[in-house]
């Protein structure tokens, strides 16, 4: 990293020191139980962000989280109207098996166009990921890095929920996606482990979670501090309990401690060290889940919010990042040696200005620029290799945002084949005689040498660029494979092959 991306960050860092009195607080609300009960009680000044807990797909990508439309509606319309952003949660502990599926290159565009439009449909402020376990497979961090741009050109926040015990699963590539993280720092035992009780949310296991994801690269801002509202009674068989039950049957005194036997969960006093902790150095407080709250006294929501309150610190973002895209290229592109490469770059801002834009390639900055994208820049003279690119966007207030890193190469030019007869699996019979229509091009080089061969026998050698024609008797049954190399004189190399099947004579 090069003296001015330090500095960028630590500008970056210094705005968000310099307005510490502002951090998120981030509750997940339930869909069953009483969910517009609730929702129309809760004292929405005390959250930043509430996240709609969960909806899932069907097999055909369509979302659903269980409400009516009109609960749903009325809930982000009340949220809206107090300031708080609303996002939906997707997945959760017992997501379906069909995300998967849905996940990989051949369906995920279109389930995340679903999803985008479920987004809009609602007017939800984001969309935070809650897979967990064996559903974060290989397809995950294609699919959050597709989302993220789509989410980022819409303006929308992308968060996901994450855990330190299957952190090895998210690539250091999908966690780039992320406007920010929320970490599920608890169930350090529970049920499942019952030989192991203790204390499943400690002030030392919290700081564990913040080390391993900060230490994964993600920024301390970006990294929220997950704690429980409810605990596991290991005499019990492990049972869990919300935090409202928990006081209901060991009492008031019971608010004030972690642990009444050999139930484990995180009073009021752990929780406003949890608040300090979160929000001092790190990016705020993440609650699962409401509803397992009290609503008097000994509430834990009020015991963040009178924690923050006492220390001057307002609920909520007084500042969003800019957001920032790159348009070209795109990811994984490959450029001939000799040819300039297009950067383009697209930046603004939801609520000020840009006031910076800086292109990164392979570590170094290449260029900046002022003002709202796009922006353009062209490379020359790239040598042959491997490339990565990307763009941060710094806002009137030193809010920054980094885009997601695009790799790219530069090759030597190949030439190209096109073969116009046969096409794959033509059937020919063994008294026929066939065609060979190929074709070769380049744009850059001379074509140094080309040849066809069909079941070892060279049809034709040391070829030009152009068309070339080849009649041929088939002489054994069965698939057969046609194959055709080119060579240019900058050292590009292509090939083709073609499979055709040879039938009994008519």
């Amino acid at each position: 990293m090069n003296h001015t991306i330090r500095i960028v960050f630590g500008i970056c860092l210094l705005s968000l020191m310099s307005f510490g009195q502002s951090t998120r607080v981030i509750g997940y609300v339930p869909t069953w139980g009483s969910f517009t009960a609730y929702t129309s009680s809760l004292d929405y000044q005390k959250v930043s962000h509430l996240n709609l807990a969960f909806a899932n797909p069907d097999k055909t990508g369509t979302l659903e989280e269980g409400l009516s439309d009109n609960a749903l509606n009325d809930f982000i319309s009340l949220a809206h109207s107090e300031g708080v952003q609303v996002l939906i949660s997707l997945g959760g502990a017992t997501a379906p098996a069909s995300w998967d599926t849905l996940m990989n290159p051949t369906y995920r565009t279109g389930f995340i166009d679903k999803i985008l439009n479920y987004v809009r449909t609602y007017d939800f402020d984001g969309i935070d990921m809650d897979l967990e376990g064996s559903k974060i497979t290989s397809n995950y961090e294609g699919f959050v890095t597709e989302l993220s741009v789509k989410t980022r050109a819409e303006g929308v926040l992308l968060t996901a929920a994450v855990a330190s015990w299957n952190g090895y699963a998210i690539t250091d590539q999908a966690l780039t996606a992320f406007d920010f993280i929320n970490l599920m720092a608890y169930d350090a035992t529970g049920p499942w482990n019952l030989s192991n009780p203790g204390q499943h949310s400690s002030i030392s296991f919290a700081q564990a979670n913040l080390d391993y994801w900060t230490g994964r690269g993600v920024h301390p801002k970006n990294c929220v501090l997950g704690v429980p509202f409810y605990g596991y009674d290991f005499a019990k068989n492990g049972a869990g309990l919300s935090y409202n039950q928990i006081i209901s049957q060991h009492g008031e005194s019971a608010a004030y401690l972690d642990q009444v036997g050999q139930l484990f969960y995180n009073g009021k006093n752990t929780i406003g060290t949890k608040t300090v902790l979160g929000v001092q150095n790190y990016g705020g407080i993440m609650i699962w889940e409401l509803t397992q709250d009290r609503a008097d006294q000994h509430s834990l929501l009020d015991t963040i919010y009178q924690t923050l309150k006492k220390k001057n610190i307002v609920i909520g973002e007084s500042n969003r990042p800019p957001n920032v895209t790159i348009t070209q290229p795109t990811s994984h592109s490959q450029f001939a040696y000799g040819f300039d490469v297009a950067l383009e770059v697209n930046a603004w801002d939801v609520d000020g200005s840009i006031q910076q834009v800086l292109f990164v390639l392979n570590g170094d900055t290449i260029a900046s620029y002022t003002g709202n994208g796009p922006h353009h820049h062209t490379l020359s003279n790239l040598g042959v290799g491997s490339y990565t690119f990307y763009a941060i966007a710094i806002d009137d207030s030193s809010a920054s945002r980094q885009s997601l890193s695009v790799p790219f190469e530069v090759e030597y030019s190949t030439p190209v084949i096109s073969i116009n007869v046969p096409l794959a699996l033509d059937t020919f019979s063994l008294d026929s005689t066939a065609v060979i229509e190929v074709s070769f091009s380049d744009s850059l080089f001379l074509l140094s040498n080309a040849w066809v061969v069909l079941d070892g026998d060279t049809l034709g050698k040391s070829l030009a660029i152009g068309t070339h024609r080849f009649d041929f008797k088939p002489k054994e049954l069965g698939l057969r494979n046609i194959k055709i190399e080119a060579l240019n004189s900058g050292g590009g190399k292509a090939k083709m092959e073609v499979p055709i099947y040879i039938n009994e004579p008519r």
